[in-house]
């Protein structure tokens, strides 16, 4: 829903864990927030990528400018790069936050080649959300490539 731009960042940040909290009994927005709060901090820490991701950025790095286009918050976006030691394969790291549009929205594919001084026709989006970034690729002119982590 917030990736469809039909609930806000605040509104998420409690209802993630409100939510869940609610369908096992427990009507405590209080600890959904301090729940969320935690999260928030323990998610960047993880450092696990999936398998020959590092391998795939050591080949592409060199070649080709490599940005992230994504609806993550700012806050936890930097420290997962920093905490996976990816950061500085990317040039640019395009968040929604920053660019005013969520993905699918073909405005934060049109503001990511502008920072890059690119071409729709000379770019190519690797997604694994065949709705956020397959199609909003697409709305962009941009080709893309399907990375289903299900198949991997």
């Amino acid at each position: 829903m917030y990736g469809k731009g039909e609930i806000t960042k605040e509104f998420l940040m409690v209802e993630r864990f409100r939510h869940p909290l609610v369908f096992v009994g427990v009507d405590n927005d209080e600890l959904a927030v301090q729940i969320g709060d935690q999260f928030l901090e323990i998610l960047p820490t993880k450092t696990t990528l999936i398998p020959y991701a590092k391998e795939l950025l050591d080949y592409l790095h060199p070649n080709y400018p490599l940005t992230i286009i994504s609806n993550g918050f700012i806050e936890v976006q930097y420290k997962k790069l920093r905490s996976a030691n990816i950061e500085h394969y990317f040039s640019h790291v395009v968040l929604s936050e920053a660019a005013k549009a969520l993905k699918p929205d073909k405005r934060i594919f049109e503001y990511a080649l502008q920072l890059n001084g690119a071409k729709a026709s000379e770019t190519i989006m690797i997604g694994d959300s065949y709705e956020a970034d397959i199609r909003g690729a697409r709305n962009a002119g941009i080709d893309q490539v399907y990375f289903n982590p299900q198949f991997s």
